[in-house]
């Protein structure tokens, strides 16, 4: 068994209307093909930090994400995880034709997963060519927006990167309205996903902060205080590459909430 235990188990029972069918892999199916595959599929629960598939065996199961992000980690031989990857909601885990995956997935955040077994979804991609072109053109997106991430963190302090990673979950604000960020992945996580340590990442947020760049609001939730400060130390970005991230870059780790400021203030005022 490749799965590690899991939350809740339940039936796949309306494949057709699946929040995430259209962007996600099974939407270039047909409906029989969506069908049959429905039937040999179940909703799985992980919590956060839960393997779901280990690295080093053949899979025999793949999981389209419903929610919540999963990452892609390599152990060295030293017993450290580094977070290689983060797949986000519609994205495909494992390997549908049966190959040793190299690497583990992990639930980054609480994640709940369409599971299948990978000969039935393998066969489904088999017998449809439209499909299976379909699916090859979104797994070398997923590759190209890895390599684009790589590539926006060579070259930057860990200051600047962190700075990059934070500037780039939202929009910038407005006068009547401030960006709070709400970082979901582990301290531990963000840290490997900007290749530091915890240490380093925790120094850093509070560098920002003295700057005046971010306020750290709680543990889980920062301010952007000054937008184009903050983006003055992340440094240039790439052209096409950061046009291709800002489309993803509210899934990095964080999610964007664009508060109004009247209620920042009256809280502020509160707390005074």
């Amino acid at each position: 068994m490749d799965l590690a235990p899991v939350r809740s188990l339940r039936p796949v029972s309306d494949c057709v209307n699946c929040h995430v069918g259209k962007a996600g892999p099974c939407g270039t199916f047909p409906v029989e093909t969506r069908s049959r595959i429905a039937a040999a599929s179940l909703h799985r629960q992980f919590a956060q930090g839960t393997t779901i598939l280990p690295g080093g065996r053949p899979a025999t199961r793949v999981g389209i994400i419903l929610s919540g992000l999963v990452k892609v980690t390599s152990m060295d031989e030293h017993g450290n995880e580094h977070l290689l990857q983060l797949l986000h909601p519609g994205e495909f885990v494992g390997d549908p034709f049966g190959g040793h995956l190299p690497f583990s997935c992990e639930a980054a955040t609480d994640v709940a997963l369409c599971m299948t077994p990978s000969a039935v979804f393998s066969e489904a991609l088999d017998s449809d060519p439209a499909a299976c072109a379909t699916h090859l053109r979104r797994m070398l997106h997923q590759q190209s927006e890895q390599h684009c991430f790589h590539l926006a963190m060579r070259g930057r302090s860990s200051l600047e990167r962190l700075a990059y990673w934070i500037a780039a979950q939202a929009p910038f604000g407005t006068a009547d309205r401030v960006i709070s960020i709400r970082i979901l992945l582990s301290r531990r996580d963000l840290a490997s996903l900007l290749d530091c340590t915890t240490e380093t990442l925790s120094r850093s947020l509070h560098r920002l902060q003295d700057l005046g760049l971010i306020k750290l609001v709680t543990p889980e939730r920062i301010e952007i205080r000054d937008p184009e400060g903050l983006s003055r130390m992340a440094g240039p970005q790439e052209g096409l590459c950061a046009a291709l991230l800002q489309l993803r870059a509210r899934e990095w780790g964080a999610r964007a909430i664009n508060l109004p400021r009247f209620h920042l203030t009256r809280r502020s005022v509160a707390a005074g």
